[in-house]
């Protein structure tokens, strides 16, 4: 697990360098466009991801303004089953798409060099999290309302709310290369 962090360490220190101001170099562009390589049970589209990529791109995606606590809370809530609210589904897709890089269930992928979304414009597994992490939602979304478990909002909601709290995580701990601390929250 330590060589995964630091490799994942390694990685985010070469790829911060690339944007700057509250989008932390993100490139919100192609964000719709790999959340639907990420959705493949198909429960989202072109339009959904490409809002919730626009919802994150227009607002202010603060650090400071995320609590890893809540949203542990929110993903065992949501994982054990029963009613669930759009934003605690979007914050358990946060959680369970980091874990799964973290765990190498993506990252050893990224981290080898031959990936071709490891670009200038600063990104590369951050953004696959953040992508991931709106695919995830919107599969999760489906899946509660399916049992009738939704107890409010919307799809859009959990995937903006998922790709929001994913975004403010790489901007306090990926782009200063403190995936560890993350892990720690999480793991």
């Amino acid at each position: 697990m330590d060589s995964i962090i630091s490799m994942g360490q390694k990685y985010l220190s070469g790829q911060s360098g690339g944007g700057g101001g509250s989008s932390g170099g993100f490139d919100f562009s192609s964000l719709a466009s790999l959340a639907q390589q990420h959705d493949t049970q198909g429960s989202g589209d072109s339009d959904l991801f490409g809002n919730a990529a626009s919802f994150l791109q227009n607002n202010d995606q603060n650090p400071d303004d995320v609590d890893e606590d809540e949203m542990s809370q929110h993903e065992q809530k949501v994982n054990q089953g029963g009613q669930a609210h759009s934003t605690e589904i979007g914050n358990a897709a946060a959680v369970s798409s980091i874990k799964n890089m973290l765990s190498g269930g993506g990252l050893g992928g990224m981290l080898g060099g031959s990936s071709g979304d490891s670009s200038s414009s600063g990104g590369g597994m951050q953004q696959k999290i953040v992508s991931m992490a709106m695919a995830q939602a919107a599969a999760l979304f489906d899946q509660k309302q399916a049992n009738g478990e939704v107890t409010g909002g919307d799809k859009q909601s959990a995937v903006n709310s998922a790709g929001s709290a994913a975004t403010k995580l790489m901007l306090k701990y990926g782009a200063g290369g403190n995936m560890g601390v993350l892990a720690s929250k999480f793991m």
